[in-house]
């Protein structure tokens, strides 16, 4: 059977994928887990600073948050929280030395913060610290066992590790507690995708479709399944709806041109190799 990847010299293409809704997921989760309600009450000059700095947090206004945030700690030296949501504006900006820093102090002052621990696995595995990650996910799991967004993300590492037995375990945990998150489903479906199991990817990238219709990457994904099996009028099937939800989707068009050229049709291919360059999509 031709695989996608033996017709296109390189497995890049699911990498790009994985990369692309781990991240958005990942940035959704942070961006919920932790601006709840200031928890300080004893303090309202902290809290004012704090609560100022959510609301800038939320406009994507992350250099006006972290002042308001570096206030409400100087109102504050112990206060956690502000720490860890600065943190994440930090990591928001790229800045992730800088994120870290404050992760670890939101633990030094609250050594229970599975959260805090969650976050900073998060922003080492963006610096490719992957085990430094997974110890981080660790930790945050036996302080909170039911913590399904830290299974999600250590099962990102494993699978960063090429471990994919570990992190299909953890998808499956991660699916457990949290039976709709579509992104799980969909990670999982690469993992068993990249051990060959390529039936069981397309059924979890059928249920991250039905989760998320309109998530073009599910779609790829999928697609990147079929053209792995051979089935390549499904797969320019798949990447064909993945463009027509994202436009912008370099790898799609990148895979459907190795499908087309799999299928002998060089004409199509070379267009859809053009129109991946042209969005600035590089396979290695």
């Amino acid at each position: 059977m031709h695989s996608l990847y033996q017709v296109g010299g390189s497995k890049s293409t699911r990498v790009a994928l994985a990369v692309s809704l781990g991240g958005i997921a990942v940035l959704l989760l942070m961006r919920v887990w932790f601006l709840p309600g200031c928890d300080v009450e004893d303090n309202r000059a902290a809290k004012a600073a704090f609560e100022r700095a959510k609301a800038y947090y939320d406009k994507g206004e992350y250099d006006r948050a972290i002042a308001d945030y570096t206030e409400a700690i100087r109102l504050k030296p112990d206060y956690a929280q502000a720490y860890c949501v600065r943190g994440l504006a930090y990591a928001d900006k790229g800045e992730y030395d800088r994120a870290i820093a404050d992760f670890t102090e939101a633990i030094r002052l609250k050594p229970d913060y599975a959260e805090a621990y969650c976050v900073r696995g998060i922003a080492y595995r963006r610096k490719r610290e992957y085990d430094r990650a997974i110890a981080d996910f660790t930790e945050a799991i036996r302080l909170r066992p039911d913590f399904g967004a830290a299974y999600y993300t250590r099962g990102l590492a494993y699978a960063d590790k090429g471990e994919y037995d570990r992190a299909i375990a953890d998808f499956n945990q991660a699916i457990r507690l949290e039976p709709d998150d579509a992104a799980a489903y969909y990670n999982r479906g690469l993992a068993y995708a990249a051990k060959g199991e390529y039936d069981r990817a397309i059924a979890d990238f059928n249920q991250a479709i039905r989760l998320e219709p309109d998530d073009a990457a599910a779609y790829s994904g999928r697609g990147v399944a079929y053209a792995d099996k051979g089935e390549y009028d499904r797969a320019i099937a798949d990447f064909t709806e993945a463009i027509r939800l994202s436009p912008d989707f370099g790898a799609a068009y990148w895979c459907r041109g190795l499908a087309y050229q799999a299928k002998g049709d060089e004409a199509k291919a070379k267009l859809d190799f053009e129109k991946a360059r042209q969005l600035g999509y590089k396979p290695e």
